[in-house]
């Protein structure tokens, strides 16, 4: 009687070992997430070294959809172009590019700007903004007021 006594009291202490070696490694693990992704939004936000931002009014209308392969011959001459290279001003952007929800990537936009952004390894990313779609590395985001904003003002 009392070996099984001692007996279940061992097995349950093993079993409490093992809830508490599960806690440690489950925080770890998330821990470790936290890490990786902390780190990856600080490198996307400094490898960006300049911004060139090219837009017309949003409120344009045409009589059919502008793309983003098109959107240069159409507006060449209606332009407004700003120049970002202060390093808060590109972590505004990229922030607000990063809290952008994603919508079914078969949308297009019809594009009334577009963002050329400049990576310190010489690589640029084109960003096309319309008023409701904004597409960026092949992705369709719903287009903020914040991002409109943004690249308006």
């Amino acid at each position: 009687m009392i070996y099984a006594v001692r007996k279940r009291i061992f097995i349950f202490d093993k079993s409490i070992n093992a809830n508490v070696k599960m806690k440690n490694l489950s925080n770890l693990f998330l821990l470790s997430v936290a890490v990786v992704f902390t780190a990856c939004q600080t490198q996307n936000t400094e490898e960006v070294k300049e911004a060139i931002i090219k837009y017309i009014p949003f409120q344009t209308e045409t009589a059919f959809t502008i793309t983003c392969n098109n959107y240069e011959s159409y507006y060449a001459k209606e332009n407004k172009v700003k120049r970002l290279t202060l390093q808060n001003d590109i972590n505004q952007l990229t922030s607000i590019l990063f809290s952008l929800k994603r919508v079914d990537d078969g949308l297009q936009p019809d594009v009334r700007a577009q963002i050329m952004l400049t990576n310190t390894n010489g690589k640029i990313d084109t960003i096309c903004l319309g008023s409701a779609i904004t597409r960026y590395k092949n992705i369709s985001y719903e287009t903020s007021s914040e991002l409109i904003n943004f690249v308006q003002k």
